[in-house]
């Protein structure tokens, strides 16, 4: 293993290259100085060796990123700059010979092969459409509720409702005994809507019957969880539950029987005989009884039993109704998701329709066809045939990040290049995996150098590197993470770190697979230093009660801390565009942002660029709003008050709350228990009372409105008003939703929907995606998501809210049968041992990503980083400041 700064020069092909490149090593100019290298090696430029080398990332901004980064190396070799120079070296790349690949990616931008996965597998599905089957023009989606609906019409539309709708495995166990309809081989729609409403009935206790929109959250679940699962899911019936109730009820009787017949009744510990009986004749509302979950014969009875010749027939009787008990509540959680796996490949089947008769496929669904396909002889070869490009050197970036799905398809694409005396590229870092929520499995990292996985490559050309320096932070910020977590390469620091991060007792072996996990997380996780700078971490205790409030009281009382700690640095002439609050949800994002808003700190987070949420947007949808329906007070009063279309003499604007309060005299003499003529308006609307007292106002701010609103379309109104009210005065952090606004109204009357009606119904199904992008150098606080601040890098980086815990548990998982079978299961309470036991593995790696995001949140402070720390003990379960406790150095500063 080599731990040079730089990518070594490719010498031996085809080989496999695994870089490891912790937070702020520079992985992006590794991936760009890799392009080069390649292109170094390609010879003479031309678009055939440009086609050759294909880049892969996973969001379209880091493809962008990556381009621009490689645009601007080949700019600093031709230029001979010295950065250039340092480039020339490290690549091999003559400054003519970099003029000439940029004069080619210029010239065939569409041959510079850098994209995303998702895009790359789309493109080879629309290439293959034919092949599998599929409509020619195809049309991707990525809303799952939208999907759900599209899914869910579809069938409900169906007439034959009576065919054979799909197959099920059968899993009763006694063939002998009579089963349900919904256990048959073979499955209509009714019968399949007629059996999963009948779980709904058995399971739902809500008052109230809402079938259809709970049916609509199940198909929803199947197109967001379960489109990468081939094969059908296992089915339990009612039957199956009726019989395993049985079971366990004959089980208990049958050891009440026994008790009595070896003289024990009276000697089980804690429980007296009338007691106990009482339970076991009751055994499904003592479900949770700990007399259940006894392991031994020494915790189930007293010490006189144990003398007793009959101890070991009753506790084998105790054992068959823990058996039977453990098989109730495994069939009792199957079948809580029956309608899930019932649903499962019946929706599967359904979107696979839509993709064949109207090419309409759900996001990451090419993925699942070409996994499908990939059997079918040379189905990525002749993709690339048609297309005219054939790949010999891929570079994958975020490789902790790719699913199994994902690398499925690429392993065959990285096989072919191989195969060709090409190359694969992978860079990442296995600590700052936090993306498993849509399948990312650190674990393949390391699979490209296992020689069962990609055969085709000698030994000695299967390499790993290590980048080691941090280019990123100062000294200080360096130091402090590598005290942190390059620790956890000690068996006892992972002990201790796991300790703090399960707390519950009996959870010895989820712990040791925990602190397992973390030391390989974490191997090579020291850095040395890059910068000559000067930082600091610096620590805030938020003193909290022990109490059910503790949360609010810490929340609070950290915000109080970090609008002092902003309003400071402002005053010492502290850019603010240089500070950064991270947070773990959108709702802490939304309550950070409220507060420093609040103490009249300019503000940015990932809901504010969303236009609706504008005061200025909002005013002017106010408007439209109100001149398509007059009697619309709402949108008047909302119009009239907003705060930035009349930012100018709000003394002289109308009392809205008084016209409200006060409408008209003859509402205020109605008697108050006469009911009112309903030939007759008691109430007139807000604009003609408002027109009445106050003439001047409506002369000056609405009338030019009211005589064009049936005149006008919505983008020539809102020019208008953009006008009228001087919005492009606002500063240019104000101005960009405005003019994002304006957009959206150009292109809604581009596409015919230009009146006010057509315009506001356009704006209600796509206000949530109209966004403006960051504005550069805006001085304005961050406030995000860790989730989103991965790969961004702040001088100051403020973490408020860290007594945050584990993520809520999943509604239900995957669990194979006793036949190896796939099936769904509830984690609903009480567990069967198996549920309880992939729970472990699912809290497991929970705690895993969770520890990683921690990661991910500390590294990006470029000089300095301040951590706010509760006292006390958590009302339940861990949080996220007792394992940073547990991992920090001594010598972190206290803030002032």
């Amino acid at each position: 293993m080599t731990t040079d700064t730089c990518i070594p020069l490719p010498k031996a092909f085809p080989h496999v290259l695994m870089v490891q490149a912790s937070a702020g090593a520079g992985k992006t100019y590794s991936l760009g100085l890799r392009f080069l290298q390649l292109l170094a090696r390609s010879g003479r430029p031309s678009v055939a060796g440009l086609s050759r080398i294909l880049a892969l990332t996973f969001t379209v901004a880091a493809a962008q990123e990556m381009k621009s980064r490689i645009v601007a190396f080949l700019k600093e070799i031709a230029l001979e700059t010295p950065s250039g120079c340092l480039l020339h070296a490290q690549s091999g790349l003559t400054p003519q010979a970099a003029g000439a690949w940029l004069e080619q990616i210029l010239g065939q931008y569409q041959r510079f092969q850098v994209k995303t996965i998702d895009s790359l597998h789309f493109q080879l599905v629309q290439t293959l459409a034919r092949r599998m089957d599929l409509w020619p023009e195809l049309e991707a989606g990525f809303n799952s509720p939208a999907w759900g609906r599209v899914v869910l019409e579809g069938l409900l539309a169906r007439t034959d409702w009576e065919r054979a709708a799909t197959q099920f495995p059968d899993v009763t166990a006694n063939q002998a005994e009579p089963i349900d309809h919904d256990l048959e081989p073979s499955h209509s729609l009714s019968a399949l809507w007629e059996g999963i409403f009948q779980v709904y009935l058995h399971q739902e206790t809500r008052t109230g019957l809402r079938f259809l929109p709970w049916l609509e959250e199940q198909v929803t679940g199947v197109v967001r969880d379960l489109n990468q699962i081939f094969e059908p899911l296992t089915v339990t019936s009612l039957n199956d539950l009726h019989r395993a109730r049985a079971a366990f009820q004959m089980a208990c009787q049958e050891l009440v029987t026994t008790l009595d017949q070896v003289g024990l009744s009276g000697h089980v510990s804690r429980f007296k005989p009338a007691k106990l009986k009482d339970l076991l004749n009751d055994p499904l509302g003592n479900l949770e009884s700990a007399f259940f979950i006894k392991t031994t014969p020494e915790d189930l009875f007293n010490k006189t039993a144990w003398t007793n010749a009959g101890l070991i027939q009753a506790w084998d009787a105790y054992q068959v109704v823990r058996r039977s008990r453990n098989a109730f509540l495994l069939t009792r959680a199957r079948l809580s998701v029956a309608p899930l796996a019932k649903l499962h490949h019946v929706v599967n089947r359904e979107l696979d329709r839509l993709g064949r008769t109207q090419g309409l496929l759900p996001g990451g669904w090419w993925t699942r066809l070409l996994r499908m396909h990939l059997a079918q002889g040379d189905l990525l070869q002749d993709a690339a045939l048609i297309l005219g490009v054939r790949w010999q050197h891929l570079l994958i970036d975020e490789f902790q990040d790719t699913s199994r799905e994902q690398w499925d398809v690429l392993r065959e694409l990285a096989l072919e290049a191989l195969a060709e005396g090409g190359s694969l590229f992978c860079v990442g870092d296995v600590k700052q995996a936090i993306y498993r929520w849509r399948g990312g499995d650190w674990r393949l990292f390391f699979e490209p150098l296992d020689p069962r996985v990609l055969p085709n490559v000698a030994p000695e050309n299967r390499l790993r590197t290590v980048l080691p320096f941090n280019r990123r932070s100062c000294r200080e910020v360096v130091a402090w993470n590598n005290a942190c977590f390059a620790s956890l390469e000690q068996p006892e620091a992972c002990q201790d770190l796991v300790q703090s991060m399960i707390t519950a007792p009996d959870k010895d072996a989820p712990r040791a697979l925990l602190a397992e996990i973390a030391g390989l997380l974490y191997a090579e996780a020291t850095q040395t230093p890059w910068k000559d700078c000067v930082g600091a971490v610096q620590t805030v205790t938020i003193p909290t009660d022990d109490q059910d409030d503790g949360a609010e009281t810490y929340t609070d009382r950290a915000l109080h801390h970090l609008v002092t700690r902003i309003l400071s640095l402002r005053e010492e002439a502290v850019d603010l565009g240089r500070i950064a609050v991270l947070v773990r949800t959108n709702k802490e994002a939304r309550e950070c942002a409220a507060r420093l808003l609040a103490a009249d700190i300019p503000t940015i987070t990932e809901q504010s660029l969303v236009i609706s949420a504008h005061p200025g947007v909002r005013g002017l949808l106010a408007l439209l709003t109100w001149l398509d329906n007059p009697g619309d007070d709402a949108a008047l009063f909302a119009l009239c008050c907003n705060p930035l279309l009349f930012r100018e003499a709000p003394e002289h604007l109308p009392d809205m709350d008084a016209l409200l309060q006060h409408p008209d005299s003859q509402l205020q003499t109605q008697a108050p228990n006469q009911p009112l003529n309903q030939s007759e308006d008691p109430v007139r609307p807000l604009y003609l009372r408002l027109r009445e007292a106050y003439p001047a106002f409506w002369a000056q701010h609405l009338h030019p409105f009211w005589e064009r609103a049936g005149l006008s379309g919505a983008y020539e109104l809102l020019l208008t008003a953009v006008a009228h009210f001087r919005l492009r005065e606002l500063p240019l952090g104000q101005w960009a939703w405005v003019e994002k606004l304006l957009e959206t109204a150009f292109q809604a009357e581009t596409q015919g929907q230009a009146t006010l009606s057509a315009f506001l119904a356009f704006w209600e199904e796509n206000a949530d995606s109209c966004v403006v992008g960051l504005p550069e150098g805006l001085p304005a606080v961050r406030v995000m998501t860790v989730h989103k601040a991965k790969g961004l890098e702040f001088p100051h980086v403020f973490l408020p809210l860290l007594d945050y815990g584990e993520k809520n548990r999943p509604a239900h998982l995957l669990l194979p049968d006793n036949d190896e079978r796939l099936g769904l299961v509830s984690t609903t309470k009480p567990r069967a041992a198996e549920v309880a036991w992939i729970m472990d593995q699912e809290q497991v790696h929970s705690l895993a990503e969770e520890l990683n995001l921690l990661y991910v949140a500390l590294t990006r402070a470029q000089d300095y980083l301040h951590l706010f720390l509760p006292t006390g003990k958590a009302s339940r379960g861990s949080r996220a400041a007792d394992w940073l406790r547990t991992l920090m150095p001594d010598q972190t500063t206290p803030s002032e």
